[in-house]
Parts: C-alpha cells; structure tokens; sequence
C-alpha cells in the first residue's frame, strides 16, 4: 500500500482490499458508495453486510490513524452523495462524530473551513455530539461554532450541495 496503512478488515482478511485500485491507491468515491449502501440510504435491497467494509475501513482509518486526507476525501465524497436526512444522520452519527472525538484536535482547522465553505457540512455537524471528554473541551467548542447559525439536522431538511 503506497501509504503502508490498512485496516484491520484487510490486514486479517483475504484477498486485495476492496478500498484500494490495483496499484493500491485508496478509492474515496468507492468506499463512500459502499458506506451508503451498508447505511442503508440508497434504499437498496441488497445484502449490507457485503458493504461492512466500508464501514470498518472507514472506522478503523479514524480511530486507528489512517492518512486524514484519505479520510477528508471520504468524508467530502459522503458529503456530495448523501441523498436524505437519514443518510446525513448516520454520516453524522458515525465517521464525522468519531473523526471529532479521536482525531479532533489534528482535524478541526479542516472541519472548520469546511463549515465555512458549506451550509451542508454544517448541517452534518449539527448531528455530531461531544462525546464526552474524548475530543476536549476547546475542540467540542470549535466544532459548536463551526455549526451555528445553518440548518439543523432534528429542525431542517437536508440542504443542498453548497
């Protein structure tokens, strides 16, 4: 892998890591498609557990220190595809609220200008709790202000790309 990092799905499973083309680059738009079917927001019929994946991809880049640009690209790739409040909800509720609490400190200065330059990225950050302690204090305060003054995700419908 060019940046030597792989979750634990792919270092313990078998075959070529569905995340990564065949020279090994990571594929934002792939796992982002895949998350959302795993989530459920494409009303698909299809069996989610094919796309468990891309859940534990994703998780396991946050919470385990994969490359933040793969992860920014991800999130940026989830952001364009989302099509309901749900989809924006579980985006919310899982790698967006996780990339606060275990890695808000090294992403806030990018999680702030992406609330400057889009109404619906705030939005996905209304859904975002604290977490507790996990993110501290001074983060969880940046992330609120980050937040304010858009459309809220238990008030609003989902915005359009901005």
């Amino acid at each position: 892998m060019p940046d030597g990092w792989v979750c634990l799905g792919c270092k313990y499973g078998e075959g070529k890591p569905p995340c990564r083309t065949s020279d090994g680059a990571f594929r934002p738009d792939h796992v982002a498609d895949a998350y959302l079917e795993y989530c459920g927001d494409r009303g698909s019929d299809a069996d989610r557990d094919a796309f468990f994946w891309a859940w534990n991809c994703l998780n396991d880049r946050i919470t385990e220190a994969g490359d933040l640009r793969d992860i920014f690209a991800t999130l940026d790739a989830l952001l364009s595809k989302i099509t309901s409040v749900e989809g924006a909800a579980d985006v919310a509720a899982g790698p967006l609220e996780n990339l606060v609490a275990y890695r808000g400190s090294e992403a806030i200065d990018w999680i702030e200008n992406r609330a400057a330059s889009s109404e619906r990225f705030r939005y996905l950050l209304t859904g975002v709790w604290s977490q507790g302690e996990r993110c501290g204090a001074d983060i969880w305060a940046r992330v609120e202000a980050a937040r304010a003054g858009g459309s809220h995700m238990d008030l609003d419908g989902l915005p359009p790309l901005s």
